[in-house]
Formats: C-alpha cells, structure tokens, sequence
C-alpha cells in the first residue's frame, strides 16, 4: 500500500519532471487536478467497504496496480513528450560494454560519482530521460553506443577523461537522432495526461479508504477484514 501511496502521488511528480523533462509548474498542475479529481474516491472507497468488505477493495486496488502501472507510466510519456517516446522507438539506445566495468547506479543517498565509463554513459542517458539497454561483451575495448543505426565509439582516453565531456558528446548524438531536450508544451495532451493520473490516485483511495477501519477491525479478528467490530466500540 505503501508503494502505491508514494508512486502515484510523489514519485509521478518526479517521473514527469526528470524523465519527461516537463516543466514543473506544468507538471505540478496536472498533478494537482488529478489529486483533486481523485480525492473524493477515497470516501467512496471507505464507504463501499462498509457494504463489501475492507479486503475486496483493498486487494483489488493493489491487483490493478501490479497489472497496469508499466502502461500507464507508458501512457504517461505517451501523452506528455511523444518526441521522446517516438524518438526512442525510431532509434533506440544501446550500450555495448564490459559488465564488470558497469556498477549499480542507486544510491537512496545522493548520487555516486561515476567510477567508469559505462558508469558515466548510464547517468548521461537517465538524466536525459533516454530508455537504454546494455549489451554487456567479453572484449575490453572501446566502449560503443549504439543510437538508432549510429555508433560512437568512446576510446580509452575519452573514457578516462571528464563526466561532462562524455555528457557533451552524447547529448549532440541524442538531439541529431531526435531526443528533445525538453517536453514541448504544444504537443503535451494534457487532458490525458490527467485522466491516467487520476486512475493512479483511485489506486490509492483503493489501497487507504478503508484501511483505517480494517486496521481497527484487526484488533477483532487479526485474519480477516470483516464489517466493523461491536467489541472495538467498547476497547
């Protein structure tokens, strides 16, 4: 419940801003009307499990989470930055590089200063919003990035030389092979964009509109989610 709770109403926010490149104000806003549109199921939710059951609804919310999230962030970048959705099916990335070279880029911390190559090349593609791929090989040369049908090739100076020079050389790949920067206002479909957020937050009101009777309820029978407790009333 937790996980629903801080993805579709933090973590989205996050997603539009850095993977999307939207604008925060614009991401924000849109943000803001789903909430608003949201909010009032979790009443419905709360009251619906006073005639069902606390379970039924709960599980189904966390059911249709699982199964719908990954299309509907899909959808997401679908209806806020097409270019980059479009750009990354028409010329997808791929990072052919020595898997021992490459170490795990999360850190809940603060982010880790890139000890490789591959290290560098994945921070430059995340930052950028840029879906990417790795083709880990056995030979330890040039590191290659394949962008559509094009490849660059990083020597073994250029790997060892700065972060923001790596940065330099695939920001230019990624704007000729048609990556924007940023996500065009013009060609954002707002409307849709708001209608997948709201289902995010029905999600939530799903998972915590009832929870706080099921969690009074549990003091009753610890098993099982059932119609509110006359015991409770006198504890």
């Amino acid at each position: 419940m937790t996980v629903i709770f801080y993805t579709s109403q933090f973590y989205v926010l996050t997603f539009m801003q850095k993977s999307l490149k939207v604008d925060e104000a614009t991401a924000s806003v849109i943000l803001l009307i789903a909430l608003a549109l949201g909010s009032p199921f979790f009443l419905l939710c709360g009251w619906l499990s006073d005639k069902i059951g606390r379970k039924p609804i709960i599980a189904t919310g966390l059911a249709l989470a699982c199964v719908t999230y990954f299309p509907l962030f899909h959808g997401l970048g679908i209806a806020l930055n097409p270019a980059l959705i479009a750009a990354s099916e028409r010329s997808p990335v791929v990072v052919k590089v020595v898997k021992h070279e490459c170490s795990s880029q999360l850190n809940p911390v603060a982010p880790q200063k890139p000890r490789s190559a591959c290290d560098a090349i994945r921070r430059v593609l995340t930052d950028a919003g840029v879906q990417y791929s790795l083709d880990y090989v056995n030979y330890s040369g040039s590191t290659m990035v394949s962008i559509g049908t094009k490849s660059i090739s990083l020597s073994a100076d250029e790997r060892m030389s700065s972060f923001e020079h790596i940065r330099s050389v695939l920001a230019n790949e990624l704007m000729e092979a048609g990556y924007p920067a940023t996500a065009s206002e013009s060609a954002m479909r707002k409307p849709l964009a708001i209608a997948i957020l709201t289902v995010m937050v029905i999600y939530v009101a799903m998972a915590y509109g009832p929870l706080a009777a099921a969690l009074v309820e549990s003091n009753c029978s610890p098993l099982k989610f059932g119609h509110f407790c006359s015991s409770s009333l006198n504890s």
